[in-house]
Protein backbone atom coordinates (compact mmCIF):
# COMPACT_ATOMS: atom_id res chain seq x y z
CA UNK A 1 0.00 0.00 0.00
CA UNK A 2 2.87 2.02 0.81
CA UNK A 3 4.12 1.72 -2.61
CA UNK A 4 1.30 2.20 -4.40
CA UNK A 5 1.24 5.41 -2.63
CA UNK A 6 4.62 6.47 -3.29
CA UNK A 7 3.86 5.80 -6.90
CA UNK A 8 0.92 8.12 -7.13
CA UNK A 9 2.14 10.85 -5.00
CA UNK A 10 5.68 10.60 -7.57
CA UNK A 11 3.38 11.00 -10.77
CA UNK A 12 1.04 13.65 -9.09
CA UNK A 13 4.24 15.53 -8.42
CA UNK A 14 5.66 14.88 -11.91
CA UNK A 15 2.77 15.58 -13.65
CA UNK A 16 2.37 19.04 -12.14
CA UNK A 17 6.24 19.43 -12.74
CA UNK A 18 6.08 18.84 -15.90
CA UNK A 19 3.11 21.34 -16.51
CA UNK A 20 4.83 24.09 -14.79
CA UNK A 21 6.08 26.74 -17.12
CA UNK A 22 8.42 28.65 -14.83
CA UNK A 23 11.68 28.39 -12.67
CA UNK A 24 9.47 29.60 -9.69
CA UNK A 25 6.84 26.71 -10.59
CA UNK A 26 9.64 23.72 -10.86
CA UNK A 27 11.10 24.95 -7.73
CA UNK A 28 8.03 24.68 -5.92
CA UNK A 29 7.34 21.64 -7.89
CA UNK A 30 10.58 19.99 -6.46
CA UNK A 31 9.53 21.56 -3.18
CA UNK A 32 6.22 19.78 -3.19
CA UNK A 33 7.98 16.08 -4.12
CA UNK A 34 10.48 16.48 -1.47
CA UNK A 35 7.95 16.79 1.29
CA UNK A 36 5.34 14.48 -0.30
CA UNK A 37 8.71 11.88 0.03
CA UNK A 38 9.15 12.99 3.58
CA UNK A 39 5.50 12.42 4.21
CA UNK A 40 5.52 8.88 2.74
CA UNK A 41 8.60 8.05 4.82
CA UNK A 42 7.30 9.44 8.02
CA UNK A 43 3.85 6.94 7.30
CA UNK A 44 5.98 4.36 6.31
CA UNK A 45 8.07 4.53 9.79
CA UNK A 46 4.59 5.07 11.88
CA UNK A 47 3.09 1.50 10.43
CA UNK A 48 6.71 -0.17 10.43
CA UNK A 49 6.61 1.37 14.03
CA UNK A 50 2.79 0.12 14.51
CA UNK A 51 3.61 -3.65 13.25
CA UNK A 52 6.46 -4.21 15.22
CA UNK A 53 3.83 -3.49 18.20
CA UNK A 54 1.49 -5.30 17.11
CA UNK A 55 4.06 -8.58 16.69
CA UNK A 56 5.67 -7.74 20.29
CA UNK A 57 2.03 -7.96 21.59
CA UNK A 58 0.60 -10.72 19.66
CA UNK A 59 4.20 -12.32 21.27
CA UNK A 60 3.38 -11.66 24.43
CA UNK A 61 -0.13 -12.34 25.05
CA UNK A 62 1.04 -15.79 23.21
CA UNK A 63 3.79 -16.39 25.64
CA UNK A 64 1.40 -15.65 28.49
CA UNK A 65 -1.52 -18.20 26.99
CA UNK A 66 1.05 -20.85 27.27
CA UNK A 67 2.08 -20.31 30.46
CA UNK A 68 -1.43 -20.41 32.05
CA UNK A 69 -1.85 -23.33 29.88
CA UNK A 70 0.97 -25.21 31.39
CA UNK A 71 -0.05 -23.95 35.02
CA UNK A 72 -3.43 -25.29 34.26
CA UNK A 73 -1.89 -28.64 33.17
CA UNK A 74 0.42 -28.65 35.70
CA UNK A 75 -2.84 -27.72 38.44
CA UNK A 76 -4.82 -30.37 36.61
CA UNK A 77 -2.07 -33.12 36.80
CA UNK A 78 -1.07 -32.54 40.43
CA UNK A 79 -5.15 -32.77 41.66
CA UNK A 80 -5.56 -36.20 39.05
CA UNK A 81 -2.35 -37.26 41.91
CA UNK A 82 -3.84 -36.53 44.58
CA UNK A 83 -7.20 -37.62 43.56
CA UNK A 84 -5.14 -41.27 42.80
CA UNK A 85 -3.64 -41.18 46.02
CA UNK A 86 -6.97 -40.54 47.95
CA UNK A 87 -8.34 -43.25 46.07
CA UNK A 88 -5.37 -45.51 46.48
CA UNK A 89 -5.79 -44.97 50.46
CA UNK A 90 -10.06 -45.82 50.45
CA UNK A 91 -9.44 -49.05 48.69
CA UNK A 92 -6.89 -49.74 51.30
CA UNK A 93 -9.00 -48.91 53.90
CA UNK A 94 -11.71 -50.84 52.35
CA UNK A 95 -9.53 -53.76 51.83
CA UNK A 96 -8.44 -53.49 56.24
CA UNK A 97 -12.16 -52.88 57.21
CA UNK A 98 -13.19 -56.15 54.78
CA UNK A 99 -10.17 -58.35 56.55
CA UNK A 100 -11.17 -57.24 59.91
CA UNK A 101 -14.76 -57.95 59.16
CA UNK A 102 -13.88 -61.53 58.20
CA UNK A 103 -11.52 -62.16 61.10
CA UNK A 104 -14.42 -60.77 63.43
CA UNK A 105 -16.50 -63.02 61.30
CA UNK A 106 -14.43 -66.38 62.02
CA UNK A 107 -13.66 -65.58 65.83
CA UNK A 108 -17.51 -65.07 66.41
CA UNK A 109 -18.08 -68.94 64.53
CA UNK A 110 -15.08 -70.28 66.51
CA UNK A 111 -16.17 -68.84 69.52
Amino acid sequence: MTKNLIVLITALVLAFGIGACNKDDREEAADSMEQAAESVKDTAGEAMDATQDAYEDAEEGASDMYDSAKDATEDAMDDAGDAMDDAGEAVEDAVDDAGDAAEDAAEEMNG
